[in-house]
């Protein structure tokens, strides 16, 4: 059997360390790897701008991971420069003809197109490749629409990522009627390095355009008719006290929102923020509460991803519709409060 190979654009982020690094090397410590994903062990290609070389990055990647020794000598390092133009074609020679290449791509939602691209001329040149594609997908609904295009145009096959879908209580959801539902996320943490990406973003679009909606998707498999439908009960939006200074200048994004709508008689709240005094996180259909804690959800998406269980994955058609969703009410007109650093939760629940 011979060795999977993972090619991680964006390997030197936060979200590789914390989630995915730790999620693969679960993975392998696993019985049987083989036969449950297909090869015999999995050989890593970390992608990035860092100058880093190979023991550099095994240390970026395992520090705090614990990483066994076997699971360490499978990291390797290739530097490449995101902003030059074919900056892949360097690193070509690193995949293989004759063995499917996966990609799992974490990077700022601008550089996807021309990341697919140049996986687009690799599929041309008769590279087998399964990609994985982190959120968000695009940063609106215009940026979501030409991202499917292209991968439409290229015939690449792309896995759109969502690790609340994979979390314990959602992933054996099945549609269903109910007459409420209600998502709760409240952290404790703030911008967690995550300063860029998160004041181009905000909670409205970090969460609720991609892990509630989805969540709801599986629930209400939601077609566009149903939009006509759509009657808004509130909307808040807050952002804690030290996130200016956090984020080093004034900022009108919001790291709090407390959203609640109804469709043809279902009533819906979804409440999500930072810098809470505790971590709350949950999901109730009618009465029935599921906690949506679960340190396995990222080993379970990549288990999916590897063994090809697309159906378990977010559609193109879903992403477009949260887009169409989150748009409609990110226009309305609300004000910006400003709330405490580590509130209570239950002020605002």
């Amino acid at each position: 059997m011979k060795k999977g190979l993972l090619f991680i654009f964006g390997s030197t982020g936060d979200l590789v360390r914390r989630k995915v690094i730790p999620a693969l090397h679960s993975l392998s410590e696993e019985k049987n790897i083989g036969k449950k994903l297909g090869f015999s062990e999995l050989e890593i290609w970390g992608l990035g701008r860092r100058d880093f070389d190979r023991a550099t990055y095994q240390d970026f990647a395992c520090h705090s991971n614990n990483c066994s020794l076997s699971f360490r000598e499978s990291l390797h390092y290739f530097k490449i420069n995101f902003e030059k133009d074919n900056f892949c074609q360097p690193c070509i020679s690193l995949f293989s003809r004759d063995r499917l290449n996966f990609v799992y791509i974490a990077l700022p939602p601008f550089l996807y197109p021309s990341v697919l691209s140049q996986l687009g001329e690799l599929k041309k040149r008769s590279f087998a490749l399964r990609i994985l594609l982190e959120k968000p997908f695009g940063g609106s609904l215009q940026e979501a629409k030409k991202l499917k295009k292209l991968i439409e145009k290229e015939g690449l096959a792309v896995f759109l990522a969502d690790h609340y879908l994979f979390k314990k209580a959602v992933f054996s959801l099945r549609p269903r009627e109910f007459s409420s539902l209600e998502i709760v996320s409240l952290e404790k943490v703030g911008l967690e390095g995550r300063v860029s990406y998160y004041d181009q973003t905000g909670a409205l679009k970090d969460m609720i355009q991609s892990h509630f909606l989805n969540i709801t998707f599986r629930l209400l498999p939601f077609e566009k008719e149903r939009l006509k439908n759509l009657s808004l009960v509130q909307f808040k939006r807050g952002q804690y006290q030290g996130y200016a200074q956090e984020l080093g200048k004034p900022s009108l994004v919001e790291t709090f929102v407390d959203l609640s709508f109804q469709t043809e008689g279902r009533s819906f709240r979804f409440v999500t923020g930072k810098k809470f005094a505790q971590k709350l996180s949950y999901l109730k259909i009618d009465q029935a509460k599921k906690n949506l804690e679960d340190e396995k959800a990222y080993q379970r998406m990549l288990r999916c991803f590897f063994q090809g269980k697309k159906e378990k994955f977010v559609s193109f058609s879903d992403s477009l519709l949260t887009w169409e969703i989150t748009e409609i009410f990110s226009h309305q007109e609300t004000s910006l409060e400003i709330y405490p650093d580590n509130q209570n939760p239950k002020t605002v629940l």
